[in-house]
């Protein structure tokens, strides 16, 4: 066996296992960057951290117990507020404050723009994301470019007689943003992969797009 044959015969056996280990190792460095950004942005060392902390020295005198503390505490507010959320007590908070915020010129403007954007992300009792939905947009007749797409709500906007849908078309691998378009209404179909379907299409570059794609759209063809 020639010294070019081994070398082949260990590169396909090191490509091999590299690309077995590939997606674990992805996942360990994606959680790392999360856990760093959290640091960063709400860990102890942070402002936010800073903040926990110097209210918590006033019931504990250990500056990191301090911290847990405040995060704790503010962490179960957060899931008390969600079961009341969950009983109809989220819709009386969101009439409050759009009585109050809703009257304060520009304030009001940031305060509705954020409450629409909070919308889109809403689950309803089925774990489905309420507002956002996938979709594919055909470009060109007759067999034109279909691409798939977010779109941020279902509304329809008329220009000038014709009637528009917005979408946005997310950059890859990383698809939490990307560019909007105005589309015509009868070019938008929408999909039945789920918002976490079209996610993972993005975030797989593509490498996942036959198996999620070729079903959909089921409602009638993009053609």
């Amino acid at each position: 066996m020639g010294i070019s044959t081994i070398l082949r015969h260990i590169g396909r056996h090191v490509a091999a296992g590299f690309l077995t280990m590939l997606p674990f190792v992805l996942t360990i460095v994606f959680a790392i960057w999360l856990g760093v950004v959290f640091h960063k942005y709400v860990g102890p060392e942070s402002s936010v951290g800073q903040w926990c902390s110097w209210i918590g020295l006033h019931f504990i005198t250990s500056e990191l117990g301090a911290y847990i503390f405040v995060f704790g505490f503010i962490s179960l507010c957060l899931y008390l507020m969600g079961l009341l959320a969950l009983t109809g007590f989220r819709n009386w908070w969101h009439r409050l404050h759009d009585q109050i915020w809703g009257k304060i010129p520009l304030i009001g403007t940031v305060y509705d723009a954020a409450k629409k954007l909070s919308s889109l992300f809403d689950k309803d009792a089925n774990g489905q994301i309420k507002s956002m939905k996938p979709v594919l947009v055909k470009f060109g007749e007759p067999k034109g470019t279909v691409i798939p797409a977010f779109q941020p709500s279902p509304e329809i906007i008329e220009i000038k007689g014709v009637e528009y849908q917005c979408i946005m078309i997310p950059s890859a691998p990383i698809p939490f943003g990307g560019a909007l378009f105005l589309v015509p209404a009868d070019s938008v179909e929408e999909m039945d992969c789920g918002i976490d379907g079209l996610l993972n299409i993005y975030m797989s570059m593509g490498v996942t797009m036959p198996e999620l794609l070729k079903d959909a759209p089921k409602a009638k063809d993009v053609d």
